[in-house]
């Protein structure tokens, strides 16, 4: 042996758990040795590095592995045939869950070309993840519609009366000399037609203080909310009132006055 030194054998780990044997000086063997503490005191962080779940979907590349190419193998284990070679950098999709064999972790992954294999994930760099898809919250409870006090029983049991009405009334003929006339009305709530209200026509030509109940025989209210009435006016003249009253079916009223000219 040269100078006197003597000469030790020792094995290096490569990139896909088959040794490499180089023979080194002893003072090579006494800093691998010491490399090998220094390595053991680190197993514990390894472990727990090599613990961490890569998600599937993630892109990964080949790293690590000082310039070698990393075996693809067909199966999680040394003893599986070697599908290709990767070289460094080569990115790579993680296609599910990581397993641990012999000590190795291996990563089920598939190439840009669509091959399926093995690889050891410790020889690998992730690249990027899969945006997690956000979870929906459950639908909200809906808010029940505000209570309307008018549609409560009274403390006597008896259901109130539904909201006033908006009446409108228009008559055909303003001013009229022996000839029929024509009213017609509208009755709305909230700006919206009342179906089904019964309609009913008073009179009053300024004879007197009352009004002569004339028409009742009004149509109730159609889908527009609108009724009329056609009626033979009266020979005196003069200006006459008419005094229009509306029921809707869940009670509600309103009332409204239209005037014509009789000549």
């Amino acid at each position: 042996m040269p100078n006197g030194r003597s000469w030790g054998t020792v094995m290096v780990g490569p990139r896909d758990q088959r040794p490499v044997t180089s023979r080194l000086p002893w003072r090579a063997v006494v800093s691998a040795l010491l490399a090998g503490v220094l390595t053991v005191a680190l197993v514990p962080v390894l472990v727990w590095a090599q613990a961490d779940q890569i998600p599937t979907g993630s892109t990964v590349r080949v790293a690590n592995t000082d310039g070698d190419r990393l075996n693809l193998r067909a199966g999680p284990s040394t003893t599986d045939p070697i599908a290709r070679a990767l070289e460094p950098g080569t990115t790579l999709t993680v296609t599910g869950s990581a397993r641990t064999v012999g000590g190795t972790r291996w990563l089920p992954v598939r190439t840009a070309d669509g091959q399926s294999g093995w690889v050891s994930q410790q020889y690998v760099q992730v690249v990027s993840t899969p945006t997690p898809t956000p979870t929906r919250p459950p639908d909200a409870t809906p808010t029940p519609p505000p209570t309307d006090p008018s549609a409560a029983p009274s403390s006597d049991g008896q259901m109130p009366l539904g909201r006033p009405l908006t009446v409108e009334a228009k008559v055909k003929f303003p001013e009229i000399q022996g000839r029929e006339q024509e009213v017609t009305i509208w009755v709305l709530r909230d700006d919206q037609p009342v179906v089904g209200a019964a309609v009913t026509i008073e009179t009053w030509d300024g004879d007197d203080a009352t009004f002569d109940e004339h028409f009742r025989d009004v149509e109730p209210t159609d889908d527009e909310g609108r009724t009329q009435s056609i009626f033979d006016v009266r020979h005196d003249k003069g200006t006459v009132e008419l005094r229009i009253k509306a029921v809707a079916p869940d009670g509600g009223e309103g009332q409204t006055t239209v005037t014509y000219f009789r000549r």
